[in-house]
């Protein structure tokens, strides 16, 4: 009864708010919203869902189009090309210098330009425990998100979110080294962690999100010109040749 009584409530507002007030309408004793006809407006109202269930049906569609592929037979360029569609004009926001497809997230910010940037690792995905340490997977999640602060120019990482998903039976040993990681890559690169989320879920997940500040020019992935010093770190591939090696 009292689901039905929300649920009725809830018809009872959205009626009177898109009348403007117009419905014949009274407050009882209790102070709640009524009206006269109550069963007309729930049949207004299923009939107000069943065509905006259409519309959302045709917006998909034409979103969509009528082939339906799997992200499998997509490059990761075309998944951030979906979504980035979705919010084309964040590119009318002023304050925006980079948005969606480079490393990082950047805008203005007073005198300051503020990075931010998110990198997920995902077990069975990423990596396996048998591989890596706890606490050198720790490590890990800092460091590539450190990584892609460095590649926006001069932008100083200051401060981390982290979040974690865990399995119910991972062991309280693992979470203390994991976070021995976090810590020793944070204090190398005096990052603050100011915040995050931890959740149950069936596999080790670690996403972390790195904010870092810059008061000179950011560099976007188009941004190098002929005559430029290019510096990396280590060989391009390692990483990737490793993981590659190891599910072989």
């Amino acid at each position: 009864m009292l689901i039905l009584q929300v649920f009725a409530n809830v018809i009872i507002a959205y009626y009177y708010l898109n009348n403007q007030g117009k419905a014949n309408y009274y407050f009882d004793a209790l102070g709640r919203l009524s009206i006269a006809n109550p069963q007309d407006y729930i049949k207004r109202f299923k009939v107000y869902l069943k065509n905006k269930g259409q519309k959302d049906l045709l917006r998909s569609k034409r979103t969509m189009g009528m082939k339906n592929k799997n992200i499998s037979s997509i490059s990761e360029f075309g998944l951030i090309g979906i979504i980035k569609k979705q919010f084309a004009t964040a590119k009318n926001n002023k304050n925006i210098i980079v948005g969606i497809g480079d490393d990082s997230f950047c805008f203005k910010s007073g005198k300051n330009n503020i990075c931010i940037t998110k990198d997920m690792l995902i077990e069975d995905v990423h990596f396996k425990k048998d591989w890596i340490t706890p606490q050198n997977l720790g490590e890990k999640a800092i460091e590539v998100n450190v990584s892609d602060i460095a590649a926006m120019g001069n932008v100083k990482p200051e401060y981390a979110l982290i979040g974690l998903g865990l399995p119910p039976k991972t062991s309280e040993i693992f979470v203390k080294n994991l976070s021995n990681g976090f810590k020793k890559a944070c204090d190398k690169y005096r990052i603050t962690v100011v915040g995050g989320d931890t959740a149950k879920s069936d596999k080790i997940t670690i996403s972390v999100t790195v904010v870092g500040l810059c008061k000179e020019k950011v560099i976007k992935r188009n941004g190098a010109n002929e005559g430029d010093i290019i510096g990396v770190t280590n060989t391009f591939g390692d990483a990737g040749a490793g993981v590659t090696l190891l599910y072989k």
